[in-house]
């Protein structure tokens, strides 16, 4: 499954969950925004989806 920023995650093998900040597609990994068993750069086939981020609306369509 293709993680996306926002959704939360979970590391297998630790405790806790925490937000995908950004996805880096060279590296096949993932930068968290709260560290998790004490690292935020996760290999993102080390990573299980646990809610996915809320689609929202665009600033530029909302101000029209």
């Amino acid at each position: 499954m293709k993680l996306k920023p926002g959704d939360i995650v979970r590391v297998l093998g630790e405790r806790g969950t925490s937000k995908v900040r950004s996805i880096q597609i060279d590296v096949n990994g993932a930068l968290l925004e709260a560290q998790v068993g004490g690292f935020r750069r996760w290999n993102i086939d080390e990573l299980r989806l646990v809610k996915r981020a809320k689609a929202g609306k665009r600033e530029s369509e909302g101000n029209q």
